[in-house]
């Protein structure tokens, strides 16, 4: 089942629309807006087990005027586990980040972000915004990376076998990415370089993760290429096998060699929400004409997504 709202962002559409209204008319026509009321927008991903987490938070802004982002700086923060809340919870600010969110650390060193526990987190301004509430749950214990294998090398493709196992009596969503890493004589890495890569063989829909259509999501979530998918991918299958196809064109692209490389498969097993809400996203930056974009929130009160992941990872060596 899916949680959260769908909120629409329509700038360009509506400005076409006011633009067109004002051009079909003899006599200028006045436009009456109503009263813009702000609100929190906030964004969060978190690792499962750890005792503090990144929040960025920052506010919708009136459409008809120039936005203005201010450090928000004055936020009290509740964390709910399980419906309970969690006491002795400490915020600490850097001020604005990136020009438009302002980063804050919340640190429960007692209480870990545990596996599969239900989470709220209460966001109050003492008025100047509405309460915001983010419900999201944290993933179950990582998937099981059972097997990551060459079957194929060329000058064109490497192919590899993944095989993974996971829980079939839950909703799974994951986020695949892999790293190419490359040694001299020392056992430290020179060149560790995230890449792309292809699923052979596949007409299901997937959700390409490449965090550069926008700056301010790189540090958010690392700018990991990759995709996402939901164990809807496997259609029940008990052995949830994937090949992959890594082109090698990218490494001539990036004057690298082809060669004896070890690849870092990188599995994150992420809560619903980091799943709908990129699911919903990728168009968010092309233009549209008249349809609003539907973008996926899973914050109440405000605009946004929380969630959380687990890693696993498993190396492939030349």
């Amino acid at each position: 089942m899916k949680s959260g709202t769908l909120h629409s962002r329509s700038f360009i559409s509506g400005l076409s629309f006011v633009i067109l209204l004002v051009c079909a008319c003899e006599k200028p026509v006045g436009i009456e807006v109503s009263e813009f009321q702000k609100k929190l927008t906030g964004f969060a991903h978190i690792e499962a087990g750890s005792d503090s987490a990144s929040v960025y938070i920052s506010h919708n802004h009136d459409l008809s005027t120039i936005p203005v982002y201010n450090s928000i700086e004055n936020i009290n923060f509740e964390i709910h586990k399980d419906g309970i809340l969690i006491d002795g919870i400490r915020s600490s600010t850097t001020g604005l980040n990136m020009g438009r969110f302002t980063h804050y650390t919340l640190h429960s060193p007692d209480r870990p972000f545990e596996f599969g526990s239900n989470y709220s987190i209460v966001m109050k301004t003492n008025g100047e915004y509405p309460d915001a509430v983010a419900e999201f749950t944290i993933p179950h214990d990582p998937p099981v990376i059972s097997r990551f294998e060459s079957l194929s090398s060329s000058l064109a493709n490497e192919v590899c076998l993944v095989r993974l196992n996971d829980d079939p009596n839950i909703s799974n969503f994951y986020h695949m990415a892999i790293k190419a890493i490359r040694y001299d004589q020392s056992p430290e890495p020179i060149i560790v370089q995230n890449i792309s890569f292809n699923l052979e063989d596949t007409n299901a829909e997937l959700v390409s993760f490449n965090t550069t259509y926008d700056n301010d999501w790189n540090a958010l979530f690392d700018d990991k290429k990759g995709i996402l998918f939901s164990d809807e991918f496997f259609n029940g299958m008990l052995d949830k096998d994937l090949n992959i196809i890594i082109p090698k064109e990218q490494f001539v692209a990036a004057k690298l060699p082809l060669d004896n490389w070890s690849y870092e498969l990188q599995l994150y097993s992420v809560s619903e929400s980091f799943y709908r809400f990129h699911e919903s996203t990728p168009v968010q930056n092309e233009i549209f004409i008249g349809t609003p974009v539907p973008i996926y929130s899973n914050l109440t009160g405000g605009f946004g997504c929380f969630s959380a992941h687990n890693l696993s990872v498993k190396v492939l060596s030349p």
